[in-house]
C-alpha cells in the first residue's frame, strides 16, 4: 500500500503468488477513509500508544516531547489506514472461470458509511502506478555454495591475519636481538619490539631501527613472502564466483552514476 500525501490517495497493489498472478491496482479516496475514523476510537490508540512508547523507549515518568509525540501519531495514523484497508480487502472467486481464478476487491463492512466501489477512484495523477510481480525463486543450492565460497573465504583471510601477526612476531625478535648493553638513557641501548615504528630514543637509535627495518622488509626473504601470498590471493580472487559478482555490481554501478 502507498500513499500519496498531495493527491490525497492510496494506492494498494497485490500478487496471488500461488497463481502467478498481477492483481489490478486499487486507487482509494484517503479523505474520506479518514473522515469515517471515530475520534474517540483514534485517542484511545493514540493513548496505548504513548505508554507503549515510554515503555519502549524507558522514559516513563516524563511527558513526550513534541518530536516524540509526533512520531506516536504517525504510527496511530498509519496504523487506523492500514487496518481499515486490510480489513475491506477480499480475494472473489470468478464464477465464469473453472480453475477457481479470483479476483480481489474492495468491499464495505456492515457500520460503513459508504457503498461498494464508492472509495475508489481514477487515477488523480500518479504518473506510474506501483505494481508487484513475481519474484525469482531463491536457488538453496546456489546459496549453500555461495555460503561455504564465502566461509572459506573468510577463512582465507584469517590465515593471512595469522600470516601477518607471525610476521610481526620475527620483526619483533629480531628487534630484540639488538637488545642489551650500556643502561644509560642516553645511549643506544637496543631496539624493542614496542618502539620499533616510534621515534623515542636518541636520533643514533632511530637511524639504526629505520635501517634494520629497510633491510628486513627488502629482504629476499620476505620478498618471497609476500610475492608468494600476492600470487595465492590472485589466483582465489580469480576462481571466486562472489568476487566476480561483486565487481559486476562495483562496474553497473558506476556506469550508472556515469549515466546520471
Amino acid at each position: 500500500m502507498h500513499e500519496y500525501v498531495q493527491l490525497h490517495c492510496l494506492v494498494v497493489c497485490a500478487y496471488n503468488a500461488t497463481r502467478d498472478v498481477t492483481q489490478p491496482t486499487l486507487i482509494l479516496d484517503k479523505t474520506k477513509i479518514e473522515d469515517t475514523v471515530d475520534d474517540d476510537a483514534v485517542q484511545a490508540q493514540l493513548k496505548a500508544q504513548r505508554e507503549e512508547y515510554a515503555l519502549r523507549k524507558e522514559v516513563v515518568g516524563r511527558p513526550l516531547s513534541a518530536e516524540e509525540d509526533k512520531e506516536v501519531a504517525e504510527g496511530v495514523r498509519r496504523g487506523i489506514l492500514s487496518n481499515y484497508v486490510l480489513l475491506r480487502l477480499q480475494q472473489k472467486e470468478l464464477p465464469e472461470t473453472l480453475d477457481g481464478a479470483c479476483d480481489l476487491k474492495f468491499v464495505t463492512l456492515s457500520l460503513d458509511q459508504y457503498a461498494d466501489g464508492e472509495l475508489i477512484i481514477e487515477n488523480p495523477g500518479i504518473a506510474e502506478l506501483p505494481t508487484l510481480s513475481k519474484k525469482d525463486k531463491v536457488d538453496m543450492a546456489q546459496f549453500q555454495r555461495m555460503s561455504v565460497e564465502i566461509r572459506k573465504t573468510a577463512g582465507e583471510l584469517s590465515a593471512l591475519s595469522k600470516s601477518a601477526e607471525k610476521m610481526s612476531a620475527i620483526v619483533s625478535a629480531s628487534m630484540n636481538a639488538f637488545g642489551g648493553g650500556n643502561p644509560d638513557p642516553g645511549h643506544f641501548a637496543g631496539i624493542s619490539a614496542l618502539n620499533v615504528t616510534t621515534k623515542s630514543g636518541s636520533q643514533f637509535s632511530i637511524e639504526t631501527k629505520k635501517k634494520v627495518m629497510r633491510a628486513i622488509l627488502s629482504s629476499d626473504v620476505i620478498k618471497g613472502i609476500r610475492k608468494r601470498k600476492v600470487a595465492e590471493m590472485k589466483a582465489r580472487l580469480e576462481s571466486s564466483v562472489t568476487y566476480k559478482a561483486l565487481c559486476e555490481e562495483i562496474k553497473a554501478r558506476y556506469a550508472a552514476e556515469a549515466e546520471a
